[in-house]
């Protein structure tokens, strides 16, 4: 679930993780790693992968997540560092991420916000 706070990226410390790599990613490991597969599928157009990675859809289908892209060329991601939580017998994760979204016209928009996981 993204949950827009840009006060959660300024009190982490970033590294950047760029998911525009080629290669395929898919690694769930940590909360870093596991935003750097949602867009690397993201950037590959992987769309049903990239819906995959949520347990709440962001969009009402598939098509209409799709549709949201349709004219992103490429996504650069940066994250900060996670913070964990626990609440009756469970973890949670929120990462704070930055991201810089380049339309196919080559305008650029960023977007700040967390990642609760």
């Amino acid at each position: 679930m993204f949950r827009p706070a840009l006060a959660c990226i300024l009190a982490a410390t970033a590294f950047p993780a760029v998911a525009q790599d080629a290669d395929y990613i898919d690694d769930r490991s940590s909360p870093a790693a596991l935003m750097r597969s949602l867009y690397n599928a993201i950037n590959r157009h992987e769309y049903a992968r990239a819906w995959s990675y949520f347990a709440k859809p962001p969009a009402a289908d598939l098509e209409a997540y799709a549709a949201g892209y349709a004219d992103t060329q490429t996504v650069e991601l940066i994250t900060g560092i996670a913070r964990e939580e626990g609440t009756a017998g469970s973890i949670y994760y929120q990462l704070p991420v930055a991201i810089r979204a380049q339309a196919g016209d080559g305008s650029a928009r960023v977007f700040s916000g967390c990642y609760t996981m």
